[in-house]
Order: structure tokens, then C-alpha cells, then sequence
């Protein structure tokens, strides 16, 4: 990971943070970085893609901006760090802002991701590369010192216009390193937390623009992608594998939550899932520099939690009741809900990704020097964790609601732990383990959500005594969920355990063939 200062032709790769504020910060902001010397300057730029936005699919963006009466031309290609992307620059003209000079792509193919950049412009449409959208930006900038190194903080005021499209606005905030390590931008970008209640945000200009011009300016909700952990890999690098793809689901779902718009309940849903995964993986692991976040995790999980309560009855149980001919659904139970932006602009839920970030960027700049395989820990671990499950399934019928819950709960745990090691499975097993795990926990979420829709309606029936219809029409349904659990417990107890005795698992490390390594500029799917 290196940085330097910017030439007239220069490929670097970039670290910085986003972080957005509310636009009524923005004079605070502007105030406090003019006091420590800061200056303003207006940038506007054009960005360039085929009609199919194929540099945008290949995470790449290219643009030409006039910045202090000159054309520069930028390309911009995305890399597996949290806070980095190459980035190679060349200085085209001097010239007036609205006499652009034509596009060169040319200038990039002496770069590293010249491959990357071939390919994207193989796969565009005849009529080439044209601009999609513009920024305008007013941006206020001033170095600062922390005890980790210099960097550059810049507030950007302005807007994201495409043709047909209402503008979007940009209030943000960019930490970017100019010397020194990487973790003084997490260092800076904790007391830009503190001070201005500001969220981050990795969404970057050009991935907004894109989506103004395909009229999609709101961001989709993230899902988990695969990870691949060799079967020769040390803990290090299994924990960095794991932090990564935590990492990159969690952030643009938890910044969806914190923005001014409104939100979707499934980024409420992905946000807890990539959590989930992330404290799993910390209990499978057992490694020492993530034990840390796993209580922050564990509090953030449950405060969405309580949101996603009202999100579950509104998709699921008002409606059936609906159908089932209930008076009405709109009761006090269905209204309560936390604030799920508001609990994603806290400083500790903020405090818990910047800890995150730092966490994989330790790993990835300084890695240990262990050779230990992991391998034998995980098994170990995941056949516990196995034993467990089917222990408790055996028990079903006498559990309470409680330890069914906790039942379903190692289940998710057990179902994210063979994700992350399916090197080290059988195909055909670990298939079948996968499907079974997904049925009985689909099957006892279903129970949990009833259960639970049962005591908030139980609740409300002596203030209305509509409630009562929920109350009888729920009782019955549970009942008859519990005979869905038990046959769906009763599938996965007869599965094997899908991991191989590690004389059996491929060698040198070699993932399965079912599975692709992600490019090294690009991040996982």
C-alpha cells in the first residue's frame, strides 16, 4: 500500500474514508476546517462510460475534471482493501471548464489495470464510451497532522446531475492519506465521528452517479458474497478473508440505514446477517485481535433487531392475519419500532466499523509470519458446534421458547461457520448440510416471528380488544409450526457432517473448483 503526492501523470493507489453529515453541518464543518487554514475550490467533472456501463460492472470509473484551470483525465479502479483504490491521473490541457478535451483512454494502458480496462472497453456497445453524468463540487480542504501521519480532509458540497434525472446532493466529508500510515485516516475519521455525528459512507461518487443514470440513485441491499479460506490457510489469513466480506456487506448496508432517505427493510436484514457472520466467524476463529468487536457487534445486532421486529410483522404476520379475516391489523403492536437511522448515526455503531476497518487493515499491511494450518482448530470447533445442534434437536419438544430460539441461533452459527470453511467439505455433504441447515432455520425463524407477534398482541388485547382475533388465530398457527420444526429438525439430524478428514482436504491450499478467486482489483461479487 503506497501513497505520494499528485503529478501530471502519476498511478497511486488512494486511501480515504468517506464520511457523510447532514446538510445542516455543513457550516459547522466549513467553519472548523477554514479555522485551521483551509481552502475552496470548484471541481467539476464528466464521467465516461459505454450505454451498458461496462467500466461501471468492472468497478472502474473514468472521467475528465477541471480543477485549477486545467482538464485532468482520471481512471479510478476499485482494489479488495477497505479503504483504497488505484488510481492513475494525467494532466490533458489547460483550457476553459465548459471546452472539455475529447477522451483519451489511451493515456491508461501503461497502467496495472490495463487488463481490467481492456476488457471493460472490449465489452463496449459500437458507439463507445460517452458522458453519463456530471459532478459539481465546491470543495474545502486542509491538511491535517495525527500521530499516525498527514492527511487531507475535504468537505464536498455540490451535486451528482444526470440527463432526466433530478440531482442528487453530496454533503460529505473524504479523509485522505497523504503520508504516514493508513490508520491515521481511521485515527481522524474517529474524531470527525465524535465532533460532527458524521456516518460513513464507501459509496463513491462515480458508484452514485451510475446509479442516477440507470435511475437507480438508492442503493440495493447488500448481500453476503462467498469466502474462501484454503485449507492450508493460518488463522491470519482466514480472519482477514472473513473481515473483508464482512465488511463489504456491512458498510453500504448500515450507510443506507443512516442516510436521509428512506430505507428498505432488507437493508435492516443484510446489515444483521453480515453481523451475524462477522461474530461468528470470531467464534470460530478464537482470534485474539477480533475478540474485541464481538460484544459491539452483538449490541448493534440487537438495537436493528428491534427494528426488524416491526419489519417481520408488517411483511409476514399482518398480512396473513389480513387473509385470515382479522378485524384489523392496525394495532400499537405493529407501530413501535426503533429508530434504525438513528441507531446507525450512533458514535459507538460508527466507532464499531472504523474498529472493523482498522482490524483488516492491521492484517493486510503487517500479517503474521505463522505457517500453522487452521484447519484442525476449525474442524474441532465446527464439530462441537454440530454436536450441539443436534443435541438440542433432539430435545425440541421440551424446550422452552428460549432455548428454541437459542437453538436457531447456533444453527445460523454452525450454517455461516461451513460457508466459510467449504474447502474443507465434501461437496455432495456439505450441499446437503446447507439446504437442511436453511430449512429448519427458515422453519423455526417462522415459529420465533409467531411467538413473538403472540405476546405483542397478548399485550395489547385488554387496551383493544381487537387483538383477541390475533391471539387465537396465532395460538393455532404456532401449533401447527411446531409440527413443521420437528419434521425440518429431524431432516438435518439425519445429515452427515460435510467437512473431510484433512488428509482428504485438497492440497496446497487450492480452493474448490466449483468456487472462482476474485480478481485482485476487484472485490468479491
Amino acid at each position: 500500500m503506497t501513497t505520494s503526492l499528485r503529478t501530471d501523470d502519476k498511478a497511486v493507489t488512494e486511501v480515504e474514508l468517506k464520511l457523510h453529515i447532514p446538510k445542516a453541518s455543513a457550516g459547522e464543518v466549513t467553519a472548523w476546517l477554514r479555522s485551521r487554514g483551509a481552502r475552496s475550490e470548484r471541481l467539476r467533472a464528466r464521467y465516461f462510460d459505454s450505454i451498458n456501463r461496462d467500466l461501471a460492472k468492472a468497478k472502474m470509473a473514468l472521467r475528465l475534471r477541471y480543477e485549477r484551470g486545467r482538464w485532468v483525465q482520471t481512471l479510478k479502479a476499485a482494489t479488495a482493501g477497505p479503504m483504497t483504490r488505484f488510481e492513475h491521473e494525467v494532466a490533458v490541457q489547460r483550457g476553459q471548464p465548459d471546452a472539455p478535451p475529447p477522451l483519451a483512454p489511451s493515456l491508461h494502458q501503461a497502467t496495472e489495470v490495463r487488463p481490467l480496462l481492456a476488457k471493460a472497453l472490449e465489452l463496449a456497445s459500437p458507439e463507445g464510451l460517452a458522458a453519463q453524468f456530471e459532478t459539481d463540487i465546491r470543495r474545502t480542504s486542509t491538511l491535517y497532522r495525527s500521530r499516525r501521519g498527514q492527511v487531507e480532509i475535504s468537505l464536498d458540497i455540490g451535486s451528482i446531475s444526470a440527463p432526466g434525472c433530478d440531482a442528487l446532493p453530496v454533503c460529505e466529508i473524504e479523509i485522505e492519506l497523504a503520508t504516514g500510515s493508513p490508520l491515521a485516516v481511521t485515527d481522524v475519521a474517529r474524531q470527525v465521528v465524535r465532533r460532527f455525528s458524521a456516518w460513513i459512507d464507501p459509496a463513491t461518487k462515480a458508484e452514485r452517479g451510475h446509479g442516477l443514470a440507470a435511475r437507480q440513485p438508492r442503493v440495493a441491499a447488500v448481500r453476503a458474497g462467498p469466502v474462501h479460506l484454503a485449507p492450508s490457510a493460518g488463522l491470519a489469513e482466514c480472519a482477514l478473508a472473513v473481515l473483508r466480506e464482512c465488511r463489504r456487506q456491512m458498510l453500504p448496508n448500515l450507510a443506507a440505514l443512516a442516510s436521509e432517505h428512506d430505507h428498505q427493510p432488507e437493508h435492516v436484514h443484510q446489515a444483521r446477517v453480515a453481523l451475524r457472520r462477522l461474530r461468528s466467524a470470531i467464534r470460530l476463529f478464537q482470534y485474539a485481535p477480533l475478540l474485541g468487536l464481538d460484544a459491539k457487534a452483538q449490541a448493534l445486532s440487537r438495537a436493528l433487531g428491534e427494528c426488524r421486529k416491526r419489519d417481520v410483522l408488517l411483511e409476514s404476520v399482518a398480512p396473513q392475519l389480513s387473509k385470515a379475516g382479522a378485524p384489523t391489523t392496525e394495532l400499537a403492536v405493529l407501530s413501535q419500532t426503533a429508530d434504525a437511522r438513528g441507531i446507525t448515526r450512533r458514535r459507538e455503531s460508527q466507532a464499531l466499523l472504523l474498529e472493523l476497518i482498522e482490524r483488516e487493515l492491521e492484517l493486510d499491511i503487517a500479517p503474521p509470519n505463522s505457517t500453522e494450518s487452521a484447519a484442525p482448530q476449525l474442524i474441532a470447533r465446527l464439530t462441537d458446534w454440530h454436536r450441539k445442534v443436534r443435541r438440542d434437536a433432539r430435545q425440541f419438544e421440551a424446550l422452552d421458547d428460549e432455548r428454541r430460539h437459542q437453538l436457531r441461533r447456533r444453527m445460523k452459527r454452525l450454517r455461516y461457520g461451513i460457508e466459510f470453511c467449504r474447502s474443507l467439505c465434501s461437496d455432495k455433504r456439505y450441499r446437503r448440510m446447507l439446504r437442511s441447515l436453511s430449512e429448519a432455520q427458515e422453519t423455526l425463524g417462522r415459529y420465533n416471528d409467531l411467538v413473538e407477534a403472540l405476546a405483542g398482541y397478548r399485550a395489547q388485547a385488554d387496551q383493544d380488544p381487537r387483538a383477541w382475533f390475533a391471539v387465537g388465530w396465532l395460538t393455532a398457527e404456532i401449533q401447527a409450526q411446531l409440527l413443521r420444526c420437528q419434521a425440518a429438525l429431524a431432516a438435518l439430524r439425519r445429515c452427515d457432517p460435510p467437512w473431510r478428514p484433512l488428509h482428504q482436504s485438497r492440497p496446497g491450499g487450492e480452493p474448490p473448483k466449483h468456487t472462482a478467486k476474485p480478481p485482485t482489483l476487484i472485490p468479491s461479487p
